[in-house]
């Protein structure tokens, strides 16, 4: 879900920084070369305030140096849960690879990429016990896990008229995974479930993204065609 939303974002940031028919269109020279930096200039000004915004309200880095829960209940219930070292960094570090507007054919190609997206946890736990005698949960994390290059390559072709204005003429989006690379403890009563953790992450979502890649760039695609559509109405 967060792939597709991290694309959905950027197409439509890009549908808005796209020119009407207002706007002057075909101008040849300086002033096509002027109004293809304009359009190029918006989209990186929007894809900075995106990475700004998401800094500004603290999601990029969270970090916890350390935090503790105890709650207790004599003979009724005891409650431990805490975390030490925690780290979440990567989402506002958004790299451009390729920004191009040709004016002529109104075609917008766009590449973007987040490098890495980092979960850190020092430690963790949370301990659960009922009537002083039951365990009901006694559980530990920790470790690292990392998201390796979520890119997101698009083109988009737009037809201008004076009659219906600026209306998609087509659509093509390429989102892919570099791969995720966990080493994560994961304990829970006694039981160690690291190594299907780590399996999961490491090969079944990566191996998922390949093998139904084209299906969910055809998902992606019609979204956000319905999207632009919605919006250039």
């Amino acid at each position: 879900m967060k792939l597709q939303v991290f694309a959905v974002l950027f197409l439509i940031a890009g549908s808005y920084a796209l020119p009407s028919y207002n706007e002057g269109v075909v101008i040849v020279g300086q002033n096509e070369l002027a109004q293809k930096s304009i359009v190029v200039d918006q989209i990186k000004w929007v894809i900075e305030l995106i990475s700004n915004i998401i800094k500004g309200v603290g999601l990029d880095p969270i970090e916890l140096k350390g935090e503790r829960l105890d709650i207790e209940i004599p003979f009724l219930l005891k409650f431990n849960a805490f975390i030490e070292n925690f780290r979440f960094a990567g989402t506002s570090n958004i790299k451009i690879h390729n920004l191009e507007y040709d004016h002529i054919i109104n075609r917008l190609d766009l590449d973007v990429s987040l490098p890495e997206i980092v979960l850190e946890v020092g430690n963790s736990g949370l301990y659960i016990q009922v009537l002083s005698i039951y365990e009901l949960l006694d559980a530990e994390f920790k470790g690292r896990v990392s998201i390796n290059s979520i890119r997101l390559a698009a083109e988009v072709n737009v037809d201008v008229s004076i009659i219906s204005g600026i209306s998609l003429r087509s659509l093509t989006i390429d989102l892919s995974l570099g791969g995720i690379q966990s080493d994560l403890t994961f304990i829970v009563n006694n039981i160690d479930g690291s190594g299907i953790l780590n399996n999961i992450l490491n090969e079944r979502i990566p191996n998922y993204f390949n093998e139904n890649r084209d299906r969910i760039n055809g998902y992606l695609e019609f979204v956000v065609s319905l999207i632009l559509r919605i919006i250039w109405a």
